[in-house]
């Protein structure tokens, strides 16, 4: 089987739309609010995106990398540093609903499938400390609590 790009992509070995992974650091939070592409490639998952077709999910081989890879998982670490800066200084997802909720639950889910539970769990904290004055959807919330233990939430 050949090598996972999303391998490739958190090794810089390849960029996404021109944009290697050390480059979303430089992107201003209006970039990273309206762009919806580059989520699934920053936080890869089993399951194939709906808004982004064109990333590669997360098969049992490129799941096992990052499990064991320390620069893997240190990408992921440098990734989360992103994300964590635009939550802090971003205000605007604090809403009962808001498409950054399904971002954060990727990031929550990815960061503990990979074996990153720390991570997981204090990003989010972070991100409830962030909404207890918001009245958040139940099922956003159940959806919180299932990805940070790198689970799908139960429907109903």
């Amino acid at each position: 089987m050949s090598r996972s790009l999303l391998i490739d992509f958190h090794l810089e070995k390849i960029s996404v739309d021109g944009l290697y992974l050390y480059d979303f650091a430089n992107l201003s939070n209006d970039v990273l609010e309206n762009k919806h592409d580059y989520i699934q490639w920053l936080f890869p998952l089993p399951e194939k995106s709906f808004f982004n077709t064109k990333c590669q999910v997360l098969d049992e081989e490129t799941l096992k990398e990052f499990q064991t890879n320390e620069d893997l998982q240190d990408s992921l670490r440098f990734a989360l540093g992103i994300m964590l800066k635009f939550y802090k200084e971003s205000r605007h997802w604090v809403t009962k609903y808001n498409h950054n909720y399904l971002r954060i639950s990727r990031i929550i889910r990815c960061l503990a499938l990979v074996g990153l539970i720390e991570e997981a769990e204090e990003f989010y904290s972070f991100i409830l400390s962030k909404v207890l004055e918001t009245e958040v959807d139940a099922n956003t919330l159940k959806y919180w609590d299932a990805a940070v233990k790198g689970e799908l939430p139960l429907k109903g």
